[in-house]
């Protein structure tokens, strides 16, 4: 159970990451690489549990639900989080504005964790005990 937990974290902790970075910079590398999440999650994960070929379909098929949802719900509220924290940003900020925008964020990925759980939990119950190890 500690790795599924640890899975869901790792693509949570890596499409924040992405989200974060694509928003702060124009670059389109960055871009690249959010537009490409799905793929390279999908290849990392394979990697690390080694799926049978259903399970690297039904992987895939979560991975690019996970990535228009994300793209569709998330990522505007994690723009208007950035435009927030961008406009305190050349003033003193105070611990309480510190917390407040760390809360957001906290709040952004437990969203994504959330979403990512229920996409993942039908591949996740065929898992073999061999995978999971």
């Amino acid at each position: 159970m500690a790795k599924i937990s640890f899975w869901i974290r790792i693509i949570a902790a890596s499409v924040a990451a992405v989200v974060v970075s694509a928003s702060l910079s124009g670059c389109s590398a960055i871009k690249l690489g959010y537009n490409q999440l799905p793929e390279i999650s999908s290849w990392w994960l394979d990697n690390y549990i080694n799926f049978t070929d259903t399970q690297a379909t039904q992987a895939k098929q979560a991975l690019k639900k996970l990535h228009v949802w994300h793209r569709k719900e998330e990522l505007p509220l994690v723009a208007d989080l950035l435009v927030q924290a961008q406009i305190m940003a050349p003033q003193n900020i105070t611990t309480q504005q510190a917390c407040e925008v760390w809360g957001k964020l906290e709040k952004r990925i437990e969203a994504v964790a959330l979403e990512s759980s229920r996409l993942a939990t039908p591949i996740v119950l065929q898992l073999t005990p061999r995978q999971l190890r």
